[in-house]
């Protein structure tokens, strides 16, 4: 029968086998075939550049013409509108043109012979120097009329900063084509979307962890990952198949600029330990950039500044700052501190690739992306995932071998209950924290003729006897006891929530319980009493109320034990006479 289920499971295997190479060689069939099928494409990919013929005018007057595109327009640009025109070609490039026209702070506002046909940043806003978006593509639809008429691009700049007088190169093609060119920068929004969820993950996960150094790591190494999302979210282009306003993204790219050296000094010194006087100054300098961001913000909604004017000196104060913070580090490592080597290789691939980006710059080698950064930001936030994912594996045993010799110094080596130290703790935090008429009760039991047991049997057999003890009575208690051996041969069992007629038939279930280890059998006495905060009876008399009803019980004990073994005696005189 057994080489009969052998073989039936070895058929079985390779029908599985059979099934799925069938299905592959279908799956190929399928798709051979119907790539057969003609289709138009989605994207046709022709987009025509109109970089040349451009004039600019400003209050009416043209100040240059024959402009080619990309211009920058030079000079103090905020409050002020320009107007950039020229004719269109006779012939349009497709049926339902789009102009695609990439601005960065600033309204626009497009016509066609004078007539208005497109606006953007028109609305209210609270800012009374309103932000219009980091890096925002228009896709205007131009009407079928427009070839051979005269564009205008009225453009009203709000603030002055290194982008504001920047034109960008417009294109003309449908819609879809010019998306599809947006889209070279997908792999950058997935990079983006990667970091933000693997922030939250982190953030969230660390709320799992015990409070202690470990949540901290993980929590402050999410926002790291979070703050990194959001730059890179806020920098891309194809966030607006997302979100449609640019100016949300754009604030949350600056939120992490101005955090980001904060998260990184607070997991500095969490997960490496770095204390003293110079990771002080950095957590005031970190400190210091978090109150600019409030500062530039009040003073936004006054009018006299924006967060893009001030870009450039967060990112250089965010360079500086890793910088400086990267050479402490050095200096710390090549003192002793080993374990900072992965922090110094996490900002060193991000620098290294850094580097790279602005070599292929000098050498007039244009990107169509940054996911060279990109590729640097994801190693290093992996380095700093395996470090923190270490120092919380570190800390977790820490915490459990604490945990272990702290419960190791509160038991009896002996028996495994609580010792003497362990149950005055547990008296203290009843007296501290235990709810007010709560009953505990207090059962006393100690181990009849231990000695006798000693002398007779061997002290190795009176270890066993206590041993059992301890193994019995938590059998019969409830099971919210604690045991604890408080003498040699005597145990006080502490019981929540319990009542006078359960504490006495337990007493006396523990009396009427046969005792015994495999070489001889034990009797032993009990006592209660009850304990309930805020009662006349303190704790310290409930104590001895069940220590005297114990001593009771004994007395009885060995006032029995004497009755019958004088009743033997007269039986055996009786019997001999």
């Amino acid at each position: 029968m057994k080489i009969v289920r052998q073989n039936d499971g070895s058929q079985r295997i390779l029908l599985h086998r059979i099934l799925l190479l069938l299905f592959t060689v279908v799956l190929l069939l399928t798709l051979y075939a119907n790539s057969l099928l003609g289709f138009d494409p989605l994207s046709e990919g022709t987009m025509t550049p109109v970089s040349d013929g451009w004039a600019l005018s400003y209050r009416g007057t043209v100040i240059e013409e024959d402009i080619e595109l990309p211009y920058k327009i030079e000079g103090m640009l905020s409050g002020k509108t320009y107007v950039l025109s020229r004719i269109l070609p006779e012939e349009l490039p497709n049926t339902n043109v789009s102009l695609a026209f990439e601005t960065s702070m600033r309204s626009l506002s497009v016509l066609i012979d004078g007539r208005n046909i497109y606006e953007y940043g028109q609305g209210d806003t609270p800012f009374r120097r309103p932000v219009l978006g980091g890096s925002f593509m228009h896709y205007i639809r131009l009407p079928d009329w427009a070839a051979g008429h005269e564009l205008s691009l009225v453009m009203t700049f709000h603030s002055q900063n290194q982008f504001a007088g920047i034109i960008q190169l417009p294109t003309l093609g449908t819609k879809s084509d010019q998306v599809f060119y947006q889209l070279r920068e997908l792999p950058n929004l997935i990079f983006g979307i990667i970091f933000l969820f693997a922030g939250v993950l982190a953030a969230s996960v660390s709320f799992i962890l015990t409070p202690g150094r470990k949540r901290e790591s993980m929590w402050y190494f999410g926002w790291i990952e979070i703050a990194l999302g959001s730059w890179i979210f806020a920098h891309n282009c194809t966030k607006f198949i997302l979100i449609p306003n640019a100016v949300l993204a754009l604030d949350f790219g600056y939120m992490a600029l101005y955090l980001l050296p904060y998260f990184l000094i607070q997991y500095v010194r969490v997960s490496y330990s770095i204390i003293g006087r110079i990771i002080r100054v950095f957590m005031i300098a970190a400190e210091s950039l978090i109150g600019a961001y409030i500062i530039v913000g009040v003073l936004q909604f006054a009018g006299f500044v924006q967060y893009s004017e001030t870009l450039q000196f967060a990112g250089l104060y965010l360079l500086l700052f890793i910088s400086a913070l990267f050479i402490l580090l050095l200096i710390e490592f090549l003192h002793g501190n080993k374990d900072i080597l992965s922090f110094l290789l996490a900002i060193g691939a991000l620098f290294l690739t850094v580097f790279a980006e602005l070599v292929l710059l000098l050498l007039s080698v244009v990107l169509e992306n940054a996911l060279t950064v990109h590729i640097g930001m994801a190693i290093s936030g992996a380095i700093l995932l395996y470090h923190s994912i270490r120092f919380v594996s570190r800390e977790q045993e820490s915490e459990v071998r604490a945990k272990v010799l702290l419960e190791l110094s509160y038991t009896d080596t002996l028996t495994g209950a609580g010792n003497r130290k362990g149950y005055e703790k547990r008296v203290a935090r009843i007296m501290e924290k235990h709810r007010a008429f709560d009953p505990i009760g207090l059962l006393m039991v100690d181990v009849d003729s231990l000695r006798s047991i000693n002398d007779t049997f061997g002290r190795s057999e009176g270890d066993n006897v206590l041993k059992d003890l301890v193994l019995q009575m938590s059998n019969l208690v409830p099971g919210r006891s604690d045991v604890y051996r408080v003498g040699s041969d005597e145990f006080m069992v502490l019981i929540s929530s319990t009542t006078y007629e359960q504490m006495s038939l337990l007493c006396t279930d523990v009396q009427r319980f046969e005792f015994h280890t495999d070489a001889c059998a034990y009797d032993v006495a009990c006592g209660y009493s009850f304990y309930v905060k805020e009662s006349e009876k303190s704790f310290e008399e409930a104590v001895t109320e069940a220590d005297a009803a114990m001593y009771d019980c004994k007395a009885g004990k060995r006032r029995s034990r004497k009755a019958t073994q004088t009743r033997q005696r007269i039986e055996e005189t009786e019997g001999r006479d």
